[in-house]
């Protein structure tokens, strides 16, 4: 006897969730791909600032492999509304979703922590973001020189071009993306003073520099600078892209002093000046990580010592610095010496062989 399955037989909850993030995915990669192509380009597929590849990565590390349909479609998408060859879109995006994917995957076997909480992270980042922009500029290329829509002798401008756009995508986004919580959301909403400061005086700056003198871009690295030291790593990321976009807005005006009349002349000072404010704002961010850490552990120390000394009240326990100042002392090293343990704090550790406790006690009423 047959058994025949239901049509209505249930599909598995992860089923359900994983179309939305893939839907998400192809669109957030569409609409960042068209503003992308928004600033000036090289050619008509490749611009030196790709954010689609940074989202790309950002989801490979959050939602898992098994949003890379998303990516892939959303390529697709994008390139079919450049040049309307399905074909050579395919070949490109194929290029474009492998690269993303290796650059995730490094990052996974490297353990980078997303929080970029130690220096090394930050070069893990780049080094992912590097070898995946190698497979995409290759696999895009390699599409254009086979469907005949690149000349030869251009292939190297073009595959370094790319690969720049990609590995400026992957330093913006990522670490953004990858940071976004509600809890950093709260810890941003509580500086939300702060931040508007730092935003207005970012835009005071931005609009002197790019939009009327037409010099000092380099003004911009002590605001990042600030932001990196001061708002975590999702609020330093968000304050790089305000900048990035100034810096991009106005080159793509033909203002501000990155703009050139030779076109990729141009659009090179912009990538270099954008990959190192990124740069700066990722080490700055790190080391502040770092020395917030190194305070947590003194201070988990210091709380230890001290549930120590308070569980240990037999023991005598004086701490002496090199001031001779006592700083803290036990119920028993009070007891010992003859003067209550809030007279001893505070006192000199030569006072203990000096003063009496009522002198002492009368020096203190004065």
């Amino acid at each position: 006897m047959t058994q025949q399955l239901s049509s209505a037989t249930p599909v598995s909850p992860s089923k359900y969730k994983i179309a939305p993030q893939i839907i998400v995915v192809a669109l957030a990669y569409f609409v960042s791909a068209r503003l992308g192509l928004a600033i000036p380009y090289i050619d008509s597929h490749i611009t030196l600032m790709w954010l689609p590849t940074g989202i790309a990565v950002a989801a490979l590390m959050r939602w898992g492999y098994r949003c890379w349909p998303g990516i892939f479609f959303g390529a697709v998408v994008t390139n079919f509304s450049v040049d309307f060859s399905p074909l050579l879109d395919c070949c490109i995006a194929l290029g474009n979703t492998l690269g993303p994917l290796l650059a995730a995957d490094l990052m996974r076997r490297l353990e980078f922590h997303r929080v970029l909480d130690r220096p090394r992270d930050t070069l893990f980042l780049v080094v992912a973001a590097a070898a995946g922009g190698v497979v995409s500029a290759s696999g895009g290329v390699s599409s254009l020189l086979a469907f005949k829509m690149l000349p030869g002798q251009d292939a190297d401008a073009a595959g370094l071009s790319w690969w720049a756009g990609d590995f400026l995508g992957v330093l913006l986004l990522v670490p953004l993306l990858l940071n976004i919580s509600r809890a950093e959301w709260r810890k941003l909403w509580a500086q939300r003073l702060e931040f508007l400061a730092w935003f207005s005086v970012l835009l005071v700056i931005g609009w002197r520099v790019f939009f009327l003198h037409n010099q000092g871009a380099f003004l911009m690295l002590p605001v990042i600078v600030w932001s990196a030291m001061r708002f975590g790593m999702m609020g330093s990321s968000l304050s790089v892209l305000f900048a990035a976009a100034i810096a991009a807005v106005a080159t793509s005006l033909g203002l501000g002093p990155l703009y050139s009349v030779e076109i990729q002349h141009g659009l090179w000072t912009l990538w270099l000046f954008l990959a190192t404010l990124v740069l700066v704002n990722l080490m700055v961010t790190a080391l502040q990580a770092k020395r917030k850490q190194a305070d947590e552990v003194v201070q988990q120390n210091e709380l230890r010592f001290r549930q120590m000394f308070e569980r240990h009240s037999s023991i005598m326990l004086l701490i002496e610095p090199l001031s001779g100042v006592i700083e803290d002392a036990n119920a028993a090293a009070g007891h010992f010496y003859g003067y209550p343990r809030e007279h001893l704090i505070g006192m000199n550790i030569t006072q203990i062989n000096t003063q009496s406790p009522a002198e002492v006690t009368i020096e203190r009423a004065q």
